[in-house]
């Protein structure tokens, strides 16, 4: 009776170590299917371990797959400015602006090159580039270019000095030309205007109860009552000139001769 007792305690000795052991050869089973399942690359989120892992003091655990470890952590290197394409390859100034598919790029296009810059409006050769010259944004003016970084009159080809300003035919002083006067172009209607300030006015004193007051080539008018230059300068009436218009025209009168603006 004994040793039946102990032959059944053997035996159940042996089956609990053989329960054991098929555990065992279970777990190891799931652990190395897992591990082929990491690096089968099947579109599942990959565990990174630390050997994968750079030095950041980050982990880069179930990255996605167009995701790259940097620095310790996931990163999407088809957007990322600081890692486009490949870890630590920075997109910046004064080349590019952004990272786009995985390529540094100026503006959505490709990236400047050596000697351009990547402005507002693509990339720039700034030091010839009217609108960007010698850096982004500096636009020269109408009549001038770009050369060597600097804007320069065109008539010229230096940069207008002492409060002149460039224009069509050179370096104006715009306060006193009265070709260009206050600005390029600009020009005073009357041979007997000058230009003060940068405003048109008349030689010639006009008078002091004059309501609209014209200077004409001969001098300074009354266009309110005078039979030649009656409502504008040249203007020659047969009859009287009152309040702007011809006695042989008819019509309404010149309301600003009358003092107050029509309805």
């Amino acid at each position: 009776m004994r040793a039946r007792r102990e032959d059944c305690v053997m035996t159940m000795s042996r089956a609990h170590m053989s329960l054991v052991g098929l555990v065992r050869i279970v777990a190891l089973a799931v652990v190395v299917s897992a591990a082929g399942c990491a690096s089968s690359g099947d579109g599942l989120p990959k565990e990174r371990d630390a050997a994968s892992a750079d030095s950041g003091g980050g982990q880069c655990n179930f990255c996605g797959d167009s995701d790259s470890c940097c620095g310790g952590f996931c990163v999407d290197t088809t957007s990322s400015d600081q890692n486009c394409g490949t870890c630590g390859n920075t997109c910046a100034l004064p080349l590019s602006n952004a990272c786009s598919n995985g390529i540094c790029s100026c503006n959505f296009s490709a990236a400047c090159v050596a000697g351009e810059q990547c402005c507002a409006g693509g990339c720039s050769i700034v030091e010839s580039d009217p609108q960007n010259c010698g850096a982004c944004g500096v636009q020269c003016g109408a009549n001038e270019n770009c050369v060597s970084n600097e804007c320069v009159c065109a008539a010229t080809g230096a940069a207008c000095a002492g409060g002149t300003e460039c224009c069509s035919g050179g370096c104006i002083d715009t306060s006193s030309d009265t070709a260009n006067c206050g600005e390029c172009g600009m020009a005073c209607e009357s041979q007997n205007s000058i230009c003060t300030t940068g405003t048109c006015e008349c030689a010639d004193a006009c008078p002091m109860d004059t309501v609209l007051e014209g200077c004409c080539d001969d001098g300074c008018k009354d266009l309110c009552n005078d039979q030649n230059n009656c409502g504008m300068c040249g203007k020659v009436c047969v009859e009287d000139c009152d309040f702007g218009i011809c006695g042989e025209d008819g019509g309404f009168p010149n309301f600003e001769c009358i003092g107050f603006p029509p309805p």
